[in-house]
């Protein structure tokens, strides 16, 4: 499988959580055969940005594999899969104060917690909003 995977893990998986082993192995696959048969350039750019993230936050690989499995491939707060193109591959969620990472989360609720600053109250207050004010009212 290349680029550093720990296959003693892969064997694990493939005999303790075979639907999750066949869905991470089949993304991991896709992901791979693109990256070989594509022109290139972009995989290549998009991999190395990749993996630059990975090492920004401290994780292996094995470590981003693990986090997407107990989210099920998918965010963390909406359930959104990774896919292979543009910004839905899913972002690294760290605290901005500790460097700890958090979890995967799509681009779009990564902007979210981003523009309220990480700041429980904030998005508190945004849920409250949003319920108290279920009726949308129109300006003209």
């Amino acid at each position: 499988m290349g680029h550093g995977l720990d296959h003693t893990n892969y064997q694990l998986w493939k005999a303790t959580k075979p639907e999750q082993y066949q869905k991470m192995l089949a993304y991991h696959r896709a992901y791979q055969k693109k990256r070989r048969t594509s022109a290139g350039h972009e995989d290549r750019c998009a991999w190395r940005t990749f993996r630059n993230k990975l090492t920004a936050y401290n994780l292996t690989l094995d470590q981003y594999h693990a986090i997407a499995e107990r989210q099920d491939f998918g965010c963390a707060i909406c359930g959104a899969e990774e896919t292979l193109k543009g910004k839905t591959r899913l972002g690294i969620d760290h605290d901005h104060h500790t460097g700890k990472v958090r979890g995967l989360l799509c681009h779009k609720r990564n902007l979210v917690l981003g523009h309220a600053n990480d700041t429980p109250t904030i998005l508190t207050s945004a849920l409250k909003y949003l319920q108290t004010r279920g009726e949308v009212v129109r300006c003209l």
